[in-house]
This record gives structure tokens, sequence and C-alpha cells, in this order.
């Protein structure tokens, strides 16, 4: 967007929110036949980015000229179909400053998700696979919100972080 040509996994996040938002909709969310088109689209329901949001998406891009379009409600965006929650996720993941948007475990830890964290959460009277079972690695690229995402409740003993702990090799 905007000619950026470096990215982060911020992008990963942007596009998975996307089609989340496009199962709610079941229908493309931005569509567009070109780049431009789909910015157009964005700039529709996001309204037009600050020159701030513009450089921490481009630091290279300062010369787009928008007219003063305003944002939408995301409730109106997705047709009033989707829970509050969810709709407080997407607006909080679909943000032009990649700066400002939700990373991948800020998403997983979101209200949301939580019903996917309690022991017994079901699909169709099926019990659901573990998911919340995560590397020493995954853990601590996370480890500012580690403690929610793998939730104690879920683990009789040792607490998630313990269990990281004594995989490690002791430096003794």
């Amino acid at each position: 967007i905007f000619g950026a040509t470096d990215y982060t996994v911020a992008i990963d996040v942007w596009s998975s929110v996307c089609v989340i938002a496009e199962m709610v909709l079941q229908e493309p969310l931005f569509p567009g036949e070109s780049a431009i088109d789909q910015l157009v689209e964005i700039i529709k329901v996001l309204g037009v980015p600050t020159k701030k949001q513009l450089f921490e998406m481009n630091p290279n891009q300062n010369s787009f000229k928008f007219p003063d379009i305003k944002a939408q409600a995301w409730q109106k965006v997705l047709k009033n179909r989707a829970d509050p929650l969810l709709v407080d996720l997407i607006s909080k993941a679909l943000v032009y400053s990649p700066i400002d948007r939700l990373s991948a475990a800020q998403c997983l830890i979101h209200p949301y998700f939580d019903e996917l964290k309690t022991p017994d959460f079901q699909i169709n009277g099926q019990s659901f696979p573990q998911l919340l079972e995560f590397s020493e690695g995954e853990l601590n690229y996370a480890q500012d919100v580690g403690d929610q995402l793998v939730p104690c409740l879920l683990y009789t003993s040792p607490s998630p972080r313990d269990r990281q702990k004594s995989r490690m090799p002791s430096s003794a």
C-alpha cells in the first residue's frame, strides 16, 4: 500500500483479519481490480490516512493527495453481522499504521477468542483440539502477552510458564 516495499509481519495480521471480515461479509472487504482500486476501497472504509500514518506505512512516500473522506463505523462496514467483540478486534487490527496495529499475539489474546481458551470448548458437540501449545520460542516472542495467551486455568499443574522453564536447560 502506498508504494511500500518493506513489510513486517504486521501485514500478515492485516491479511488475516481481512479474511475474518470477509467471512462475516461473505464477500471481499476491499474489492478491486487493481492496487489503486483496492486502495480507494480501503480509504472508503478507513478514511484518508494522516501524514503520520503515511510515513509509518512508507517513510519514502509523502506525495499522496486525497479528498477528505471520513472513516466509516466498522459495525456499518460489517453490515451489523458481527459480534461487538469481533468488531473491536477488526477495528484494532485493520488500521493504517503497522505500529498501531495489533500484533498476532495481541489478536490471540483479544476477548473475542476467550471462548477458545476454555477447557470445555466444543464445536458441534466435538471437543476442540488443543490450540494453546506454544514452543518456547513462540512464548519468548510474545512474552509481553504470554501469560494471557496460555491461561493457567487450562492446566492443573504446572503453569504454562513453569512448563516452559522446566524444558530449559539449567544454568547451574
